[in-house]
């Protein structure tokens, strides 16, 4: 039902939530996830060794000194 039929039964529009079709970015992700009961394979996925990046700008800068 679209708002101008809603308006034209007299129905308040205060009192109605308005749901697009497509489904927000964050009503896709809460569907998605394991709390609501979605199937979640992330127990199984490959382990990976992660490095923390090295000689950044950041870290260049945030060692000169006399600056």
């Amino acid at each position: 039902m679209n708002v101008t039929m809603l308006l034209q039964k007299g129905v308040n529009m205060r009192s109605i939530k308005l749901y697009s079709e497509k489904p927000s970015f964050w009503q896709l992700v809460f569907s998605q996830s394991k709390a609501n009961g979605a199937d979640y394979y992330g127990e199984e996925l490959p382990g990976y060794t992660w490095n923390w990046p090295k000689n950044t700008y950041l870290q260049r800068r945030l060692g000169r000194k006399g600056h």
